[in-house]
């Protein structure tokens, strides 16, 4: 997707940074529709890069007894549709769910005490959820890469189209009576990249705009397509003109209103989930022969791509740097008994084959790039765009932490947090005149100018010992 352009002239006009156009939200349920945009308390919609589907809620406050008109059984559908004015060139975006539960319903009389109003909540998924659970891929996919299969079970047994990211190598593969969405994912495990058949971190996901199959290998290339500063809360973009301070709306809609670090496990976890190392012992059963494979992290970072291997100017064009591994990886990764995984082989299993699975290429390999993506995670809560989506790339401006020079907040960013990030998970929360989002944020590797620079380090000692006109260690004498 094209980077957000945030100066250009919108057919809609933007009032505020959270304004939207909430231009439908219509229950169906057979031939009959009817449009509750009016009873509209909330509405929550998350897309995910860890999950198969959208999923969401809507709250209504019911004051015509719709749950007992209508009534709800299970069978009703809901499209959502909702736009972020301002930007002529996005489209609308329209979703389509079914209603699998109803909770939280009360009752309460109104404020003149004559009426009665329920609040309840239909929580909503993606249609294809229910056509995978009553749907069983019994097939043999011979010969083919692993994407064609991917997008022909989608549109056979889901009825979905799906954006495929071409896989390496050419595959045999029998699913036993599987539903499709395990299935896929079974396939997603073992599918590599095209382009770089070293990584092993395909995802298989529902966004906004749709169904993909694509590896975090593509995605942390991407050209970012929005950069997010923090700004504390109200905090106001104007021009002046004259004697008049015209608000700058558009521009605001790249302020952070608030961000959070988020744990992203220990070093011992780290260890146990095999990320610094491991081993794969595997055994053939007609040859009888047993093969041991290890993975390094401090051997296997070269090898791949990483989300800090560029980084944005103004125009959010990528110039290149040196991408650097989260520490650990030396001291660690040379101990590959850590964790130990066993898998057998079948010799000839397909056509004379020797060996489709090919194991030792993607086992050990997937489960260390899926650990390192989560190894640095931000929660950022922003204005909400109806076109933003999961597995895209932002970056991220945040302000150092420390006292540089006197100041307590410096313009100058936290090297740390700060830079290129994949959107992994979005929650936008809309009402009929307020549309905000709270994303989460990972990525596997840290810029050239983190932290871990030694000159950070060396200003920031500096900067602790002599706090308050003395040094730490005669505080302590």
């Amino acid at each position: 997707m094209a980077p957000i352009t945030f100066s250009q002239k919108a057919s809609e006009e933007i009032f505020y940074p959270n304004d939207v156009r909430l231009d439908r939200v219509i229950i169906k349920s057979g031939i009959f529709e009817v449009d509750v945009s009016a009873l509209v308390v909330q509405i929550n919609i998350f897309e995910d890069v860890y999950s198969n589907t959208l999923s969401g809620s809507i709250t209504l406050a019911d004051s015509i007894n719709l749950i007992g008109i209508f009534p709800f059984v299970g069978l009703e559908q809901v499209v959502i549709g909702f736009k972020t004015p301002g930007f002529a060139k996005r489209d609308k975006t329209e979703l389509l769910f079914d209603v699998y539960k109803i909770a939280d319903r009360n009752t309460g009389s109104s404020a003149e005490g004559s009426d009665v109003t329920q609040v309840y909540s239909l929580h909503l998924i993606s249609p294809a959820f229910a056509r995978s659970q009553k749907s069983r891929v019994l097939k043999a996919f011979s010969s083919m890469s692993i994407d064609e299969m991917v997008g022909r079970i989608a549109n056979n047994f889901l009825g979905e189209d799906v954006e495929a990211e071409f896989t390496s190598g050419m595959q045999t593969y029998v699913i036993p009576g599987w539903t499709p969405f395990r299935a896929i994912n079974w396939l997603a495990a073992r599918a590599r990249p095209e382009n770089n058949p070293s990584a092993a971190n395909y995802l298989f996901y529902e966004t906004c705009a749709g169904y993909q199959f694509r590896s975090i290998d593509s995605l942390i290339q991407q050209k970012p397509i929005a950069r997010f500063a923090y700004d504390p809360a109200n905090t106001r973009l104007t021009k002046t003109s004259g004697n008049a301070a015209e608000r700058l709306i558009l521009p605001e809609l790249q302020m952070m209103r608030s961000y959070t670090i988020m744990q992203s496990g220990s070093m011992m976890e780290r260890i146990d989930q095999g990320m610094y190392a491991s081993k794969l012992i595997t055994h053939d059963i007609v040859t009888k022969k047993f093969s041991t494979h290890t993975f390094n992290y401090t051997e296997d970072f070269p090898k791949q791509n990483h989300i800090e291997d560029f980084i944005a100017d103004k125009n959010l064009d990528q110039k290149p740097q040196d991408a650097q591994p989260f520490p650990g990886g030396q001291r660690h990764g040379q101990n590959s008994d850590s964790v130990i995984k066993f898998h057998p082989k079948h010799t000839a299993l397909y056509n004379g084959v020797p060996d489709y699975d090919e194991s030792e290429k993607w086992l050990l390999q997937r489960m260390s790039h899926m650990r390192q993506i989560e190894s640095m995670r931000v929660k950022i809560e922003i204005p909400g765009l109806n076109f933003l989506s999961a597995g895209e790339t932002v970056v991220l401006e945040v302000p150092r932490p420390e006292n540089v020079e006197g100041r307590q907040h410096p313009s100058d960013r936290d090297p740390e947090v700060s830079g290129n990030y994949i959107i992994t998970n979005i929650h936008h929360i809309l009402s009929f005149t307020d549309h905000h989002m709270v994303m989460e944020l990972s990525k596997e590797s840290l810029p050239a100018s983190s932290n871990q620079n030694r000159a950070d380090i060396a200003n920031a000692v500096s900067s602790l010992e002599t706090f308050g006109g003395t040094t730490i260690l005669e505080q302590f004498a």
